[in-house]
């Protein structure tokens, strides 16, 4: 019971170790689509992903809209 109980704790703070907001955005403002696609923040970049006549596309830019 005695080790059972310490597992137990053991497991708890571990999982309480893990950081909330590892999955979250850093930054919070929309990113425009300027393509009609999918877009998403990734650091210095803007991502779209767009997918049109059978193709993926991805469309990379800076904050400033400038693409990669």
């Amino acid at each position: 019971m005695k080790h059972l109980l310490m597992n137990v704790t053991l497991c708890a703070i571990l999982l309480g170790a893990v950081p909330a907001g590892a999955h979250s955005a850093k930054h919070s403002e929309p990113v425009k689509a300027l393509h009609g696609g999918q877009s998403l923040a990734a650091g210095p970049y803007h991502l779209e992903l767009v997918a049109k006549d059978g193709e993926l596309l991805l469309y990379v830019s800076d904050r400033q809209g400038h693409p990669h």
